[in-house]
């Protein structure tokens, strides 16, 4: 592969161009300009090119995706931003989950 990059670990395969593995163990990039930051068994499928994973036990499901196995977010807006895909919440609940909305 072209311009691939292997930060270390152990049986990690980059079989994608541009493609990183920053480390971990039996880790697997088939696509074109992904990421792995390391984990145990990740996989990135050959047609879901810029695609990240970080965590460990997971496969991607899509290109141009964030994959993990928990994410924590902060600075959230409470109001719209009124930006195409950027992640917001209502004020009125509680709890983040429930009220999870993407601005169109």
């Amino acid at each position: 592969t072209s311009f691939a990059f292997i930060g270390g670990g152990a049986s990690n395969c980059t079989c994608g161009n541009y493609s990183v593995i920053a480390g971990g163990q039996i880790n697997r990039s088939e696509a074109t300009n992904t990421f792995i930051g390391g984990g145990t068994m990740n996989l990135i499928k050959p047609t879901h090119n810029c695609s990240t994973i970080v965590g460990s036990n997971l496969s991607s499901l899509s290109a141009n995706m964030l994959h993990a196995q928990r994410l924590s977010l902060s600075g959230i807006p409470t109001t719209d931003p009124g930006v195409s895909g950027v992640v917001w919440r209502d004020t009125s609940s509680t709890t983040l989950s429930t009220v999870l909305q993407i601005s169109l």
